[in-house]
């Protein structure tokens, strides 16, 4: 049996496979070593996937009910998600709380997908009600958010466990596969239970694409598909627990509390402080871009309904992107992958500037560009979009799963991931936060074309001839739709985008911060492992 990976760093033969070399094995032991990472790959693949099987299920939830829920509702509904925010609160509780007769991922990983399992199945049951599909019954949101919200409590811990037991189920050499199989199992999972359920749930699609002859309804309903998953959840953990031995590991002395403390004195470190700026401030650069250019396209005039049919297109990149680019991101130098996915986001924001607004020529009233060009432009910039996104998040996580200490290696991933989600939750919130303040309108007669303001003083309004060059404030059309100004029988007209603006400050700011942070990643890069790890930090000092 090979010795435990928490000695990795004071074993330079470890040390020199983490690093690159890979020489430490030949012959037929690196035939049977890779043969042993290939089955360990596809484990992994196969509860990654899993993990996505909720994620898609939950958010096909809104489209079912999106014509008999509020805003409000759909609020709520939003917030089953919170857990893989916050799963880094009991992180250290799944690190540090084990079973070594049983093994100390599947002392989790077991009982968490047969717990998952039977939720599945018997909410599914009661599925019907909840979602009011008798004649009469609103659909119960607040059960339904329960619910869900509970599977993915389960998912962000099976994915603490999956995070730390990859570090060890993979030999050195082979650990940053962990984050390209992750990606595409979580995107595939995703992809099955959202696109692959709602079509299979359409009676359109099925009449069309998947029926000799047309019938009434779905081909599946949603009880039967969730309860499908959750026997798929059973039978892949009666594998895992039966036909999957774990490699002897231990964890910090001192159980729990210790492992809260160790995972502290982890964040401390100097080169994982310097990750963690650099993961908060990474999507500056196109903060806007991630946050409003669906948005964009709708409110210019692209039909949803266009958009929805990109996704199983761009599911599908997403899915092939990480396996071109794990070819790249095995080695020593994964973030150089990162350097170069970076820029490509980058570029994206000046043919955004263009390309959004052009909705308008293209779905407006009077058009005047072919739908199918414009389409293709689309497509085209949606597909760089997903490459660029998955060169960094690839890179990222191959690096984390190179650096991460096995001791506690489901929390220290955990770590990485929460700060880089956070990275992303805070600038997508800027963008949207400023869209509003960066954007000017004026409201316009719909009948005589002149611009109504609001005067300064009383409660009045005047007009004033539309001209370009009209920039007085004005307390109407703040926003896209304005009670006042309806009232007043006029329209919230747009004179310049806020959107654009953000797109070009974005870029400047991205341009700064990769000239500003590329020295200092790939010197994060060239450091010894030992220098991340808690162990050996605390020997030379």
């Amino acid at each position: 049996v090979r010795r435990p990976l928490r000695r990795a760093a004071a074993d330079p033969d470890v040390e020199c496979a983490h690093g690159g070399s890979y020489a430490t094995e030949n012959g037929p032991r690196a035939a049977e070593t890779l043969r042993e990472d290939k089955l360990s790959a596809a484990l992994l693949f196969a509860l990654y996937t899993l993990q996505g099987i909720p994620m898609g299920l939950s958010a096909s939830i809104p489209f079912l009910l999106q014509s008999r829920v509020t805003y409000k509702q759909q609020a709520v509904l939003s917030l089953v998600a919170l857990p893989f925010s916050l799963k880094l609160l009991w992180a250290p509780i799944i690190d540090g709380l084990y079973s070594e007769r049983f093994g100390r991922r599947k002392s989790w990983l077991v009982p968490i997908q047969i717990l998952c399992g039977g939720v599945m199945i018997v909410g599914a049951a009661h599925l019907p009600a909840w979602m009011g599909d008798a004649p009469g019954v609103e659909p119960d949101v607040n059960a339904l958010a329960g619910f869900f919200g509970f599977l993915f409590f389960l998912m962000a811990t099976q994915d603490v466990a999956v995070d730390g037991w990859a570090l060890t189920m993979l030999s050195p050499a082979r650990v940053a596969w962990a984050g390209a199989i992750n990606s595409v199992g979580q995107t595939l999972g995703y992809f099955l239970s959202y696109v692959g359920f709602l079509a299979l749930n359409d009676e359109g699609t099925c009449n069309r694409f998947l029926r000799a002859r047309p019938g009434t309804g779905g081909m599946v309903s949603l009880g039967g598909f969730v309860a499908f998953w959750g026997w798929a959840f059973l039978f892949t953990t009666v594998v895992v627990w039966v036909g999957k031995a774990e490699r002897p590991e231990a964890g910090a002395a001192g159980g729990v509390l210790a492992m809260y403390r160790e995972a502290w004195e982890c964040a401390k470190l100097w080169p994982v402080r310097q990750y963690a700026l650099v993961l908060l401030t990474a999507k500056v650069g196109s903060a806007a871009a991630d946050a409003a250019t669906s948005l964009k396209l709708t409110e210019y005039g692209m039909p949803k309904e266009e958009l929805a049919f990109l996704s199983p297109l761009l599911i599908g990149a997403g899915v092939l992107a990480p396996l071109v680019l794990s070819r790249f991101t095995t080695g020593k130098r994964p973030m150089s992958v990162y350097l170069w996915g970076l820029p490509l986001r980058l570029c994206l924001n000046p043919l955004y500037v263009v390309l959004v607004p052009l909705a308008a020529k293209v779905y407006g009233p009077n058009p005047n560009l072919s739908p199918a060009t414009f389409r293709v432009f689309v497509c085209g910039a949606a597909l760089l979009n997903v490459f660029s996104v998955n060169m960094m998040f690839v890179s990222q996580m191959a690096f984390a799963n190179r650096v991460a200490d096995p001791a506690i290696g489901g929390t220290y991933i955990t770590l990485i991931n929460t700060v880089a989600n956070l990275g992303g939750t805070w600038t997508s919130g800027m963008a949207l936060y400023f869209l509003d303040s960066l954007t000017t309108r004026q409201c316009v007669h719909v009948k005589s074309g002149k611009v109504i303001f609001a005067k300064e003083k009383g409660r009045g309004f005047f007009f004033a001839k539309a001209a370009a060059n009209i920039a007085a404030p004005t307390a109407l059309c703040m926003a896209k739709v304005d009670v006042a100004c309806t009232k007043l029988h006029g329209s919230c007209e747009l004179v310049s985008d806020g959107y654009r603006t953000e797109l070009l400050i974005c870029t400047a700011l991205g341009v700064g911060w990769f000239v500003l942070f590329r020295p200092l990643i790939l010197s994060l890069q060239a450091r010894p492992i030992s220098d991340w790890r808690l162990r050996t930090s605390k020997k030379s000092s």
